[in-house]
């Protein structure tokens, strides 16, 4: 599990792509949502309830 001070550099290329962040719960996201947007990416955007209120929505959910 890579930290987010660590991965600093393999995600630098993707600070103007457009980014959705997904946890299982909608909690671990938008942490890491704000601390990417603090470090200048433009385009974050967060699962909000995260995958359990996808699957609870009754949305469909591949595994790959």
């Amino acid at each position: 599990k890579l930290k987010l001070e660590e991965s600093q550099s393999i995600l630098s290329k993707f600070k103007s792509k457009q980014i959705i962040l997904v946890c299982h719960q909608g909690t671990d996201s938008p942490k890491i949502g704000t601390k990417l947007r603090k470090l200048g990416f433009e385009h974050v955007s967060v699962l909000e309830g995260g995958i359990q209120s996808w699957k609870k929505e009754g949305m469909p959910l591949e595994r790959g």
